[in-house]
């Protein structure tokens, strides 16, 4: 399997930008619509809209093709690193919160091995095993041994069974990233959002509105602001949108079958 099979398009939406009405093609209509009649619903804004003054790149993984796996990075910004290590390794991002001594919190659980115990603690646990991800809430979440699964802990659970999750909106914007789970649990998509300026971004009830506007059935939102970062494989070389500050955790994404398979 060649490695850049595996490599999906990042989508890229700008906030207010024009988007063509699906199917219909340009200069096919039999001239400009009327006036809606009274009392109809207006249509829907332009997902884009929903992150206020927003980019993002969103990437597709089939989980059926790739291991995921937790690294400690010690303190760093350097994801690219990760990704440069292994020749299997096609994306990384940061992980989950870490505390004020830089000891993460959470579950963090790596090809079955425990790297951060997890707590009963508001917010959501993602799972993968066998190769279909599952989203629990984590202060009900019941731990035991999972060989070869992955985990991983953080806050809040944006989206929960094609909702959003989130009570209202504070208002409050930053970078954001998040990973969304589709096709009952056989596609793993990652978001990193951001905005136009350094330190902004979409608000958490905006990215969970696109989120689920966009096919996500669950979705857990993980650290954000300075942690949030990716990097990823792209014609040859290993590209980064590095965190401003540093993270303990990346969460790095190996494609199988390629030319070494992922580390333990």
């Amino acid at each position: 399997m060649q490695l850049r099979s595996l490599l999906p398009v990042a989508i890229v939406l700008a906030a207010g930008g024009k988007h063509a009405s699906p199917g219909v093609p340009r200069g096919c209509g039999a001239g400009p619509p009327g006036p809606p009649p009274p009392h109809t619903t207006p249509p829907p804004h332009p997902v884009a809209a929903l992150l206020g003054q927003s980019d993002i790149i969103r990437r597709t993984f089939p989980l059926k093709s790739v291991a995921l796996r937790i690294e400690d990075v010690h303190m760093s910004r350097a994801l690219d690193a990760v990704v440069q290590r292994a020749d299997s390794a096609i994306f990384a991002t940061n992980g989950g919160f870490f505390d004020p001594q830089n000891e993460p919190l959470g579950l963090a659980l790596s090809n079955g091995r425990v790297l951060s115990k997890p707590t009963k603690t508001p917010g959501g646990i993602l799972v993968v095993e066998e190769a279909k991800g599952t989203l629990y809430d984590a202060e009900s979440f019941t731990f035991t041994p999972r060989p070869k699964a992955f985990g991983i802990q953080c806050l809040p659970r944006l989206v929960v069974k094609g909702e959003v999750n989130l009570p209202h909106d504070t208002g409050k914007r930053a970078e954001r990233v998040a990973l969304c789970l589709r096709d009952k649990g056989t596609v793993l998509d990652v978001v990193f959002a951001r905005g136009k300026s350094i330190g902004l971004g979409p608000t958490l009830h905006e990215l969970a509105e696109y989120l689920r506007g966009s096919g996500c059935e669950d979705a857990l939102n993980l650290d954000g602001g300075p942690s949030a970062g990716i990097a990823w494989r792209e014609d040859g070389a290993v590209q980064m949108i590095a965190p401003r500050g540093a993270v303990r955790h990346a969460l790095v994404i190996h494609v199988l079958g390629g030319p070494t398979p992922p580390p333990p």
